[in-house]
């Protein structure tokens, strides 16, 4: 499954047509819709569906999505491989590349490449990149132990 993402912006997509040639991958796309409805192996999600976008994130075997705080943040701590599309005019983006070179499976994804749907030549290679196995402590599970500790 491929998540495609521009972190919970509406979209909508001209490369739709392109994604039905492969029929082995399903894609999700939140936003892309204004309800929820799958056709062959398209699932389009509202803006606002009732799926928690880092569930989204942890289902899927690669995401495709543009460069953002949460985006990046879910993406990273899944560990997914990440098909970036570093936005032009957000001044964030050079040092949120930078961080995404350096500890994350990734492959580049030019703006125009994302509009066109060009992007689609480079999902195998984005398949077989190894997801990301972090060793870092879950925070919900140190307070919910630091709490335990103090009942007892």
């Amino acid at each position: 499954m491929v998540l495609i993402t521009t972190g919970g912006i509406p979209q909508h997509y001209e490369f739709i047509e392109e994604l039905s040639k492969f029929r082995q991958i399903i894609f999700v796309m939140p936003g892309a819709g204004p309800v929820m409805k799958r056709v062959e192996n398209l699932i389009i999600l509202p803006h606002r569906s009732d799926f928690y976008h880092p569930d989204l994130v942890n289902a899927a075997d690669a995401v495709i999505g543009k460069v953002g705080y949460s985006t990046l943040s879910e993406i990273y701590h899944g560990g997914v491989p990440f098909g970036y599309v570093a936005r032009s005019n957000y001044r964030e983006s050079e040092s949120m590349v930078e961080f995404i070179k350096k500890q994350m499976p990734a492959i580049a994804v030019k703006e125009s490449e994302f509009s066109d749907g060009k992007w689609t030549a480079k999902l195998a290679d984005l398949l077989d990149l190894a997801p990301l196995k972090h060793n870092i402590s879950n925070g919900a599970e140190q307070i919910s132990r630091f709490i335990e500790d103090l009942l007892s």
